[in-house]
């Protein structure tokens, strides 16, 4: 495989792609992603909101349309304590409902808090 900079696939590799493959075809693949994404955006958000408590950032100022986003991932984030659990491991316990709401509304929330 010069493709990918090896002389020949090994069985480790072929052990990967097979989990991987299994992954993606019971649905898991897209799970795990969706737990990373969130786990991802409780740190971006936790850190924003850090930010404003210290005055370095405004607060948000959602326009009604927007006011179910800002408020739904603000309340799933103020849950976590950082000290207590990584984000990955909040991210786990959280309840589907919540994972699936901070990852769609978060581009909402952070169009608000990014707006001048």
């Amino acid at each position: 495989m010069p493709e990918f900079g090896e002389a020949s696939a090994s069985v480790m590799m072929r052990g990967t792609a097979m989990e991987a493959l299994a992954e993606v075809a019971t649905g898991r693949f897209a799970e795990r992603m969706l737990l990373d994404a969130a786990a991802r955006l409780l740190l971006v958000v936790k850190r924003v909101l850090l930010l404003r408590a210290t005055g370095m950032l405004r607060e948000a100022a959602p326009r009604p349309p927007q006011r179910r986003a800002v408020s739904e991932v603000e309340r799933i984030v103020a849950r976590w304590n950082p000290g207590a659990t990584t984000a990955a491991e909040f991210a786990q316990d959280m309840a589907p409902r919540d994972v699936v709401l901070l990852v769609n509304l978060a581009p909402i929330w952070a169009g608000v808090a990014a707006r001048p």
